[in-house]
């Protein structure tokens, strides 16, 4: 708490100081009040009531998406929080998705006493997790499926950061992926551009080094935002080995991540600008690391559907709140442009043909989680109607 006994009453302080408190999810309720202390004098009172259960807490989600093209994604969500494990404040967090993009990972978050100028405050953390989903892979954006890919992604990370104030985070730390790609379908156009036993065989290979990832987040909601900004990004530098006498790229890696959005709105309509960039130094350009696709991510095309070493998206989105309606936060009637493409090298990002995609949705913000209806429309697949129930 920034506030301290002694000092003259500032709103602004105690203001901030009870955000913080509400956002441990220790409480049921904060508050503040001033009072008359016995010997006359004004004093400053927090009022906080503890949540009666936990430390553990169990939360449960749901991402479920179907169109009229036959396409279907379902997953149910486990997370479970444990707070409090000593004095400090240390923290277990573990997730579990099953279903369609099965996941699974731990992290043990822990604060430190280190205590910088401006409201910066460190921690120490570390994370398993493992995650397994299918690509649809195409060679050609305008042709037809070339392959599905089975990608396996397990990785350990060990990270030093600093909180700052309300802002965000930075974390600078190691990182070791073990990635596998392994073809479950292929294409004839697929097996002969890359050999019969090149396509039938299973790439293994090992990402390490370091890495400095951020994440400064200023929405007022994760789902139908109407004021803030939000950035992330992830920097990496290592090397890449083959496991073995599997295929897989060998060398020097970098990767770039960024993406973020700035929302404003006026009355009860808001415009969203975001933007999405991964370049990747290119080792293995027909193994692609980043893809667009779905629902405001070039909407149209399916997921993965453009996909390559380096990715760009670009999107204007605009909506407006409707009504409030029961067992809802919010009624929203939303479209959005977007404009992107994938490439095979860095030097390549910008140039040759770009990728258009386009929405126009009712969204409604639930006790359940977002739920989308949508129409989807793109030059290459033409429109397609959507529902979705939780992220997008």
């Amino acid at each position: 708490m920034q506030t301290q006994p002694g000092e003259v009453f500032d709103v602004a302080k105690a203001e901030r100081d009870i955000t913080v408190l509400a956002a441990s999810g220790d409480y049921q309720r904060t508050d503040y009040r001033l009072v008359r202390t016995p010997d006359g004098k004004e004093g400053l009172v927090f009022d906080l009531k503890e949540k009666t259960w936990g430390p553990d807490y169990l939360q449960m989600g749901l991402d479920f998406s179907a169109d009229n093209r036959g396409r279907s994604v379902f997953n149910l969500k486990l997370v479970h929080n444990r707070h409090w494990l000593d004095n400090a404040g240390t923290e277990w967090r573990n997730f579990l998705r099953l279903g369609t993009s099965p996941a699974l990972g731990t992290e043990l978050y822990r604060p430190t006493s280190w205590r910088l100028p401006d409201g910066l405050s460190g921690f120490m953390a570390g994370s398993l997790s493992t995650q397994r989903r299918t690509l649809a892979y195409f060679m050609d954006p305008q042709g037809e499926l070339a392959a599905e890919v089975e990608r396996s992604i397990t990785s350990y990370n060990l990270d030093v950061g600093a909180n700052w104030r309300e802002l965000g985070e930075v974390r600078l730390g190691l990182l070791d992926e073990a990635w596998r790609d392994g073809p479950t379908l292929t294409s004839a156009d697929y097996t002969l551009s890359r050999g019969a036993d090149a396509a039938s065989r299973v790439a293994r290979w090992r990402e390490r080094g370091w890495r400095i990832k951020t994440v400064f987040d200023q929405l007022d909601n994760a789902f139908f935002p109407t004021h803030g900004w939000r950035v992330e990004g992830n920097w990496m530098q290592g090397r890449s080995l083959r496991r073995g006498d599997d295929q897989g790229p060998e060398g020097r890696v970098r990767h770039l991540e960024l993406q973020g959005q700035t929302v404003h709105s006026w009355g009860t309509h808001t415009l969203n600008l975001g933007g999405r960039l991964g370049l990747s130094d290119g080792i293995s350009p027909d193994i692609p690391r980043y893809g667009l696709g779905g629902f405001q991510m070039l909407s149209g095309y399916a997921p993965f559907q453009v996909s390559g070493q380096q990715i760009a998206l670009l999107r204007l989105g605009y909506m407006v709140r409707l009504t409030d309606m029961a067992l809802t936060r919010g009624l929203f009637l939303g479209s959005s442009f977007e404009v992107g493409g994938a490439w095979g090298q860095p030097e390549d990002v910008g140039r040759g043909k770009k990728r258009t995609g386009m929405s126009l949705y009712l969204g409604a913000d639930t006790a359940f989680g977002p739920v989308y209806l949508a129409v989807v429309h793109s030059p290459v697949v033409g429109p397609t109607l959507m529902l979705f129930v939780g992220r997008p």
